[in-house]
C-alpha cells in the first residue's frame, strides 16, 4: 500500500539511479519492479545481506552492499535521483546507537538537486492506552524488548512523525508530502512479534527468569488471541510516508 502511494506520488518523473538506504526483502522486490536506471541496496545486517543474494537476482547495474551509515567513505562519491528510507531510523539503534540525529544529514548528501526522498516510519506506540485491545499490544511490545535486551541484544527504536518531520527540516530537506497509515493488528503481527520475544529466550540463562519469561508470553498470546476472535483485529496507531526534496538554498 504504502509503495502504491510512492509511486502516485513520483508521477511520471523517472526514478533514475535510486538508493534503497536500509534495505530489506520486501523494498528492495519494489525496487527491482520500477523502471530506474541503477539500483543500489545497502544493509547494516550480514543475515540479510546473505538472505537477500540467495533470494533475488540482481543485473549489472543493481548492486547490494553491506556497510553502515557511520562509514564516512560508503558510496561517497554517489549521487541518487531516489532514495527510500523505509523503516531504516527505527533499525538504526540495532546497528549504529545514537546515529539517529546524524543519518538524515549523511543520506542528504546522495540526494540529488531535484530527486526524491521518500521516509517511510513507525509512529511509536505509548506507554499504555486506556483500550484493552491497544493495552495488549503495548504489553506485546513491552515483553518483545524485554526478551531483546535480557538476551544482550539491542531494540530498535520508532521515532515520531513530528521528531522526523523536525529533523528533516533542520538537516535542509523541504517537506512535499506526508502521509499516515492507520493500523490494524491480527494474529500475523501478533505471532511475527512472539516469534521475536522466544528466539531470544535460549540466550537468558537464567532457568528460572526464562520460564517464568515463556510462561508470560504464553499469557499474552492467550489474551490477544482471545480478544481478537471476540472483537476482530486491532486497529491502533499508524505508519507514516514522508516526501522530502532538499531545499534550495
Amino acid at each position: 500500500m504504502i509503495y502504491k502511494i510512492i509511486e502516485q506520488w513520483q508521477a511520471d518523473i523517472p526514478w533514475g539511479r535510486i538508493l534503497d538506504a536500509g534495505t530489506g526483502e520486501q523494498s528492495l522486490t519494489w525496487a527491482l519492479s520500477l523502471a530506474s536506471e541503477s539500483i543500489t541496496a545497502v544493509t547494516g545486517s550480514q543475515d540479510y545481506y546473505k538472505e537477500l543474494n540467495q533470494n533475488l537476482k540482481l543485473s549489472e547495474n543493481q548492486q547490494l552492499i553491506v556497510d553502515n551509515w557511520t562509514n564516512n567513505s560508503l558510496l561517497s562519491e554517489e549521487i541518487f535521483d531516489t532514495v527510500l528510507v523505509d523503516y531504516l531510523l527505527g533499525a538504526v539503534d540495532g546497528f549504529s546507537p545514537y546515529f539517529q540525529n546524524n543519518l538524515l544529514h549523511r543520506l542528504k548528501r546522495h540526494l540529488s538537486t531535484e530527486g526524491n526522498l521518500y521516509f517511510i516510519g513507525l509512529e511509536p506506540f505509548p506507554d499504555y492506552s486506556e483500550n484493552k485491545g491497544d493495552q495488549l499490544l503495548i504489553k506485546l511490545a513491552k515483553l518483545r524488548d524485554a526478551c531483546i535486551l535480557l538476551a544482550g541484544h539491542r531494540c530498535y527504536r520508532e521515532y515520531p512523525l513530528e521528531w522526523v518531520q523536525t529533523e528533516l527540516v533542520k538537516n535542509g530537506f523541504e517537506i512535499i508530502k506526508t502521509k499516515p497509515f492507520f493500523n490494524q493488528f491480527g494474529m500475523p503481527y501478533v505471532n511475527s512479534q512472539l516469534n521475536v520475544a522466544r528466539s531470544k529466550l535460549p540466550f537468558i540463562q537464567n532457568g528460572k527468569l526464562n520460564k517464568e519469561i515463556s510462561d508470560h508470553t504464553q499469557t499474552i498470546e492467550k489474551e490477544i488471541e482471545t480478544h481478537i476472535q471476540e472483537y476482530g483485529p486491532i486497529s491502533f496507531g499508524f505508519d507514516y510516508l514522508i516526501q522530502a526534496k532538499r531545499r534550495k538554498e
